[in-house]
């Protein structure tokens, strides 16, 4: 059995579900903050339109 449950809504009413063990679930979120991060450091993009 897993020790954490990720749930994702996805479209249409239904979800994603990810039974992941306790270190699989920290790399996920040690993934998840890594590319945050990477985004939030990114110079922001101008964009056509852009006033």
């Amino acid at each position: 059995m897993a020790d954490v449950s990720v749930r994702l809504p996805a479209e249409a009413g239904t979800e994603i579900v990810l039974n992941l063990s306790l270190s699989q679930a920290v790399r996920l979120i040690e993934s998840l903050t890594g590319r945050v991060a990477d985004v939030m450091t990114k110079p922001e993009r101008v964009g056509v339109g852009s006033r």
